[in-house]
């Protein structure tokens, strides 16, 4: 139920982010790749990487640093 809510909630800010993409385009500064002429691309980018650096964290914190309570018994 919870994971539900999460998986909503990031769709709902991916979906605001991508409106917010088309709205206000990225000026294209820097060296020019077929991508960066993408209105949403940088975006897209930043929203995907916020995700995976969050679940990423969280299966390390569940999985290699969290023991359990008898771990020192």
């Amino acid at each position: 139920m919870k994971v539900d809510r999460t998986l909503l909630i990031l769709g709902i800010i991916g979906i605001i982010v991508l409106v917010l993409g088309f709205i206000f385009p990225s000026e294209g500064h820097g060296p020019e790749f077929w991508f960066s002429h993408l209105h949403i691309f940088f975006a897209l980018l930043g929203f995907i990487g916020y995700a995976t650096m969050t679940y990423l964290a969280k299966w390390l914190g569940n999985y290699w640093l969290q023991r359990k309570e008898d771990y020192y018994d």
